[in-house]
Parts: structure tokens; sequence; C-alpha cells
């Protein structure tokens, strides 16, 4: 953009003093010609800054879910595949439920015996055979063995491991036949959501002026020549910098990190980016239109234009 800018500004200085000579060369005009552009220049880079600033480093971002097993065994099969997409609630590996199948049965037969042998007391209680105690006792055994029955159903479902949200899988490594636990470190696959947004970092001075619902437009990277409506979800309240933790070290007043940049999450409104194939991840430049105006957002809006062809040559 600025070599277009001051490539445009020489061509214009040449017309005028070289080629049709409209004014005359000398200290003055000279001196002119060069404060022109360095005023205005850092004049709109400031208007453009306060009222519609840039986020060069904007990412489509997406939550990931590791997936853990909540059972150990052996991985029967997996039904998943990787890259498609998938609903809440399909099956994404099974994993072998023999064991876990005569553990219900077990408990279901336990608690099946404890409740008959609840009955034979209350039937021999009312020609006043037994104690308080002896009745508190079966009745307790009935509770511990229905609870023993939910935990071995609980475990039996979960050796079905499903989607826990619309989206699809990746990094889909697990075979049949691998042995899984359940352990945090132990991750099976990594989960993508399709709750998508642009997520960009922008300057400080212009937070005053963002708001949520405020318009954006947004240049991708892998669309060259192609510039998107957008318009803020939500303006994130805290930065990282300002982050502190538990410790036995007293706060510092001298801070050895940089100054943290403004998190804006985005998402696009124009129609004609649902045609396009973006993984998560990927890059973009993006401008939030604050109170600056209709020719602020004009001017902002071709520099945005200009960067979207400049994506044909630059990467």
């Amino acid at each position: 953009m600025i070599e277009l800018i001051t490539a445009v500004y020489g061509t214009l200085c040449w017309l005028v003093f070289k080629k049709f000579k409209l004014v005359p060369i000398n200290d003055y005009t000279v001196v002119t010609a060069i404060l022109i552009p360095v005023v205005a220049g850092l004049f709109g880079f400031l208007i453009l800054n306060m009222s519609a600033p840039v986020a060069k480093d904007v990412r489509l971002t997406a939550p990931v879910t590791p997936m853990v097993a909540l059972v150990q065994g052996q991985v029967s099969e997996v039904v998943a595949k990787p890259n498609t997409p998938l609903q809440k609630g399909d099956v994404l590996l099974k994993i072998d439920d023999t064991l876990y199948r005569s553990r219900l049965a077990q408990a279901e037969a336990q608690l099946a015996l404890a409740k008959t042998r609840l009955d034979q007391y209350e039937t021999l209680a009312r020609k006043g055979v037994g104690s308080a105690s002896d009745r508190q006792q079966y009745e307790a055994e009935v509770e511990r063995l229905t609870a023993a029955v939910d935990e071995a159903a609980f475990n039996l479902a979960n050796c079905t491991v499903t989607a826990p949200a619309n989206g699809m899988v990746t990094q889909l490594l697990v075979r049949p036949g691998q042995f899984v636990m359940p352990m945090a470190f132990s991750q099976l696959m990594l989960f993508v959501h399709d709750e998508q947004a642009w997520l960009g970092s922008f300057p400080q001075q212009a937070l005053q002026g963002m708001a949520d619902g405020n318009e954006a437009e947004i240049a991708v990277t892998a669309a060259p020549g192609h510039v998107f409506s957008a318009k803020v979800l939500r303006v994130v309240p805290a930065m990282g910098e300002g982050m502190v933790s538990a410790s036995g070290q007293p706060i510092k007043g001298a801070y050895d990190r940089p100054a943290g940049r403004v998190l804006v999450m985005m998402e696009i409104t124009d129609p004609r980016a649902k045609d396009l194939k973006l993984p998560v991840g990927t890059d973009a430049t993006a401008t939030i239109f604050t109170s600056g105006g209709a020719m602020i957002n004009l001017v902002r809006g071709l520099i945005m234009r200009i960067h979207s062809w400049e994506n044909w040559i630059f990467a």
C-alpha cells in the first residue's frame, strides 16, 4: 500500500514539475512537495488507526476437545473418518465391552437377589420376626447394589465414544487393537467443533471505540482479491499480559513483557464466504469500523481491497 501511494505521488510530482512544468522547481516548492505527503501521511495514519483499526494477524479459530476414554480396554472398532463432518452423538469408536457387559449382568443379578431377600425379610417382619437393624442392613445392601448397577451401566455406555457436538475429528491415529485408559494425557483424537470465529489482535489506542456488533471487514489470505463484510462478536475483556497467578513472589512494578493487544472475536456475515473451504488456522487481515465516519471508512475499505489484491503476490 505504501509503495503504491509513493509511486502515485512520485508520478504526480513528475507530471507537475517535469512534464508539464506547472510549478517552478526551487527550494520552497521542493520542501513543500516533501512536507505535504509526510504531514498528510502522519495525520491520515493517526485518524485511521483510531477510527478504523486494523489487525494483520487474524486467525480462524475453533474450540478443540481432546477425546479421552472414560473406561479402559481394547479398541474394537474405529467408526469415525478423519476430517469428515459429524453430528452430535455420532459414534467415533468402540471399546471392547465384553468385560463391562458381564459386570453389569453380575451387578443386576446381585441386585435382584438383594431385593428378593428384602422382600422375604419384610414378609417375616409382618409376622413379628427380625429387628430394625436387620431391615436397615437389607435396605442398605439394595441401595449399594443399585449404585453398582448404575456404575456398571455407565461404564458399559462409555465403551462407545460419541461426538460431543457438531464438528469433525482430526489427528485420528487410534487403531483397532490399541489399549486405551481413562487418563488425561492418553488422548484418542482431537475433536474440532463447528463453532468457528475469527480472532484478531488490535492496538489498544482504538479500544474505546470498539463494541460488540461493530461492522468489520476481513481480507482472507486464502481468497485473494476478496474482502468480506463481518461483525464483531465480542471484545475479549482480558489480555494474557495482565493475568496474575498465585505464587510466592511479590508482583513486580516493572513488567518485562510488552504491552498486550486487544483480542476481538469476529464472524463473517458476507454470503459469498459460505462457499469458501477454510481450515482452522487460516490467516487474514481485518479492520473494525468504529466512529470515524463514512470518509474514513471509505479510505480504510480502499486500503483493505488493495491489500486483498496484494495477497495474489505476497504470502
